[in-house]
């Protein structure tokens, strides 16, 4: 998936209706407000996290241990990787957990 198809999935799983997010120049608006950039903004992905039910919370943990796993290596530092996991990361898991058949890799 491109960043702002990530962006705009997020935004849909948050609340935001798709029919109204539209591109503009770059950037994706919901009306006259910026849709928040997911993929690489940590404050917006907090607030995303907040959103996963207690009882997806363990599932959310587990995509994202296999995701930093598979892209630094699993490691003795993995749980300090995975608490440092980048925005995007973090969505990539949160897709993965809370948006049942959104998440698709990049072709």
């Amino acid at each position: 998936m491109t960043s702002a198809e990530i962006n705009i999935a997020i935004a849909q799983a948050c609340g935001w209706t798709d029919t109204e997010i539209v591109n503009e120049g770059g950037k994706l608006m919901y009306g006259q407000t910026e849709v928040p950039n997911y993929c690489n903004d940590l404050n917006a992905m907090h607030k995303a996290e907040m959103r996963i039910p207690e009882d997806r919370q363990a599932v959310y943990d587990t995509h994202l241990v296999a995701i930093v796993g598979k892209e630094t290596g699993l490691m003795p530092s993995l749980q300090f990787r995975c608490i440092h996991a980048s925005a995007k990361q973090r969505a990539k898991a949160f897709l993965r957990t809370f948006t049942v058949g959104k998440w698709r890799e990049a072709k």
